[in-house]
């Protein structure tokens, strides 16, 4: 009779690594956001290039890193399985591109600027980007990073997914509205009714009053257009494209979501340019984005009206288009149900 032997130490591994957060898969989620906002933030601080220019050098950056990985793979003589990591001599050509880079600009704002090193901290995010590139040519069957991280949080999530679905919604629609009011209070209707009622609309109440009805607006938009773009992809692509008996998907369309962005971007620069009047501080850093207008008139978006937009619109407003798209799809879907039950039932009688 053998004795049944449990390995305890195995056993205690197993759960410590179950237990253990994904370290080296948040350090490769990171890194990419790290290189490209170290090197539009570096850009824009070294008045090098500002707005929609320092976002383009974000970009390049991501675009550069993945295209050298790329190149490096493909002239490479040796691909043995052994190689999972990438050469030193590619991260050090690499890491001599970022100095000369850092020189440059350097040389533009100081001999030690934040720009450097805002520059510098994104830059070697991007050496440690090569190695996750890397990996993933060389062994193609590695989970991306995005999935390790989402399948571990939403191991730990489950247990309270309804409290956190809540939450999240919650979290949405305060952000959206309070995007949308604060941005309302501090361009354009409100500044702009003040400009036109004259003194006895200047009180602070009346002010607040007009941003929470822009607040509430804004709430009340992402509702009409979740139902008319819901019922447009029922009619034009789920209807024909989903033909067996069943729900519709549940997901939010992408041509729903980027109409959205795109719609977010008009209403602030429309609420901007609803006013003459500035307000006293319009910038955050360096950061802005301007558009003309008929006349040649410019109208400008700050950096803190593009944060607003970011957290407000995009982010809040994404979060309340998804829940009132799916009580949009769930209740067309057991109407739809219920209509082909009835017509089912005449048919027998």
């Amino acid at each position: 009779m053998v004795p049944n032997v449990r390995n305890s130490s195995n056993s205690a591994e197993g759960g410590l690594s179950r237990d253990r957060p994904p370290l080296r898969a948040f350090g490769h989620a990171l890194s990419g956001p790290i290189l490209f906002g170290g090197t539009a933030i570096a850009a824009c601080d070294a008045e090098f290039a500002c707005g929609l220019a320092a976002v383009l050098c974000g970009a390049v950056a991501m675009i550069f890193t993945r295209l050298y990985v790329n190149c490096v793979w493909s002239v490479q003589l040796s691909r043995t399985p052994e190689l999972a990591h990438v050469p030193l001599w590619a991260v050090a050509i690499y890491a001599t591109v970022g100095l000369a880079l850092l020189f440059l600009i350097m040389r533009e704002s100081g001999s030690y600027s934040f720009p450097a090193i805002e520059f510098l901290v994104g830059w070697a995010a991007g050496c440690n980007r090569l190695n996750y590139l890397w990996t993933r040519h060389a062994k193609p069957e590695t989970p991306r990073a995005s999935d390790v991280i989402y399948n571990w949080l939403a191991e730990r999530a489950a247990p309270h997914r309804l409290l956190l679905t809540r939450l999240g919604y919650a979290a949405s629609f305060a952000l959206l509205f309070g995007g949308v009011a604060l941005h309302a209070y501090t361009y354009g209707f409100s500044l702009a009714v003040v400009a036109q009622c004259g003194s006895a609309c200047a009180g602070l109440g009346f002010l607040a009053f007009s941003a929470v009805l822009c607040g509430v607006g804004a709430v009340l938009f992402v509702m009409v257009y979740a139902t008319i773009a819901e019922a447009t992809q029922f009619v034009v692509i789920d209807s024909w494209k989903h033909v067996r008996p069943g729900p519709p998907p549940p997901e939010v369309p992408v041509w729903v979501v980027a109409l959205h962005i795109l719609v977010g971007l008009v209403v602030f620069f429309a609420i901007r340019a609803f006013v003459e009047i500035s307000p006293a501080k319009e910038t955050l850093g360096n950061t802005w984005m301007s558009v003309y207008g008929p006349g040649g008139k410019e109208v400008t978006l700050s950096g803190s009206a593009m944060f607003r937009m970011t957290f407000g619109w995009w982010i809040g407003g994404a979060g309340v288009l998804k829940f009132f798209w799916l009580r949009r799809r769930a209740a067309g879907w057991r109407k739809r149900r219920l209509r082909s039950l009835q017509k089912r039932e005449r048919k027998r009688s």
